[in-house]
């Protein structure tokens, strides 16, 4: 999509108009892909940007490079399923959350994933170019106190208000460049949600639509389930929630999944809401476990020692849950139960 707004970023910013990229997936019948061969998760292009910005080799992309999708056949409009939109994580990229975005597709679910160009390590945008990263952004994400500002912020102790204080001073000060753009990502989205109307309105229903994703995309989720009246509900995958939420209140269920270690720039989800709040704690998995780099990039510096497999069942286990309460009306009261790896807690309005 070429959208109306004026590029911020990248080499020509403040001359070209900014370009939004999506994936979309969607059930389709199992005859409908009879014989077919399965699509590539990301392009070649794309393989070489995350190499290059992982700084690690190409082998445990092309090892994944094949999904368990099809590209290009014909949706079924014999039903209408509920969406989930999602974003990636800050300098991460649009399938970055692939086998999550598959797991709701095969229970009945349209995913949109949508990609935020200049501030994804690649996003192949459909003519065989891909957009990278623009490096000037990491001058204005890592200023002075950065760093030391959010190693004391994993350690502070309190309760969620001393640790939302403590929050906001330290994005105030040193990081307010996330607060700028959280807003870009949300018209990204709205954007590829218009999109989508005038190209699948026969097979998804608008009337449910739930936002969702990885770090700062966690963030957006959040963001837009607060501002926008059509998203009736969010799930962040530990993403900190940067930007301006001050008098705000709530007012939609959130279902929020945490590493622990992020808990403390996170702590706004338990303050002003008067709707349900969950709250997942998996305490042996790091940030990038909460996307596919768990399979990807198997180390435990990396991703945490929580098994690969348990650690997608846990995941796909509880985005199906909420959204099945929340967008499509499943019966009873929504509960979860503590496990060797993950805790819960829920937050009452």
């Amino acid at each position: 999509i070429t959208s109306n707004r004026v590029e911020k970023l990248g080499p020509k910013a403040g001359e070209e108009k900014r370009i939004v990229a999506a994936r979309v997936y969607y059930p389709v019948r199992e005859e409908q892909i009879e014989g077919m061969e399965k699509s590539a998760v990301v392009s070649e292009g794309v393989i070489k940007n995350l190499a290059k910005a992982f700084h690690v080799p190409d082998k445990g992309f092309r090892e994944n490079k094949e999904g368990e999708f099809y590209k290009d056949v014909k949706p079924s409009s014999e039903q209408k399923f509920p969406l989930v939109v999602f974003s990636h994580g800050y300098q991460s990229y649009i399938e970055s959350n692939n086998f999550s975005c598959i797991d709701l597709c095969s229970h009945g679910y349209v995913v949109l994933s949508v990609g935020h160009t200049y501030e994804a390590a690649g996003i192949d945008i459909g003519d065989g170019s891909v957009i990278g990263t623009d490096m000037t952004v990491f001058k204005k994400m890592m200023t002075p106190g950065y760093i030391f500002g959010a190693l004391w912020l994993t350690f502070l102790k309190g309760d969620a208000q001393k640790r939302e204080d403590a929050f906001r001073k330290w994005q105030t000060k040193y990081v307010s460049y996330f607060s700028e753009r959280l807003p870009e990502w949300q018209a990204d989205t709205l954007e590829a949600i218009e999109e989508l109307k005038k190209r699948y309105a026969d097979i998804v229903d608008f009337d449910n639509i739930g936002a969702m994703g990885h770090s700062f995309g966690g963030n957006t989720a959040y963001y837009m389930c607060h501002k926008n009246p059509e998203i009736k509900c969010c799930l962040n995958l530990d993403g900190g929630l940067f930007g301006n939420y001050d008098n705000m209140t709530m007012h939609k269920p959130v279902m929020q999944i945490t590493s622990g270690m992020n808990k403390n720039i996170m702590a706004k989800v338990e303050l002003d809401t008067d709707a349900p709040v969950y709250i997942a704690e998996i305490g042996k998995v790091r940030h990038m476990g909460l996307c596919d780099t768990v399979f990807l990039l198997p180390m435990k510096s990396v991703v945490g020692s929580v098994p690969a497999k348990e650690l997608h069942s846990i995941l796909c286990e509880n985005q199906l849950k909420f959204f099945d309460k929340y967008l499509k009306g499943a019966a009873g009261e929504l509960s979860f139960s503590d496990t060797e790896y993950v805790k819960y807690r829920q937050v009452m309005p």
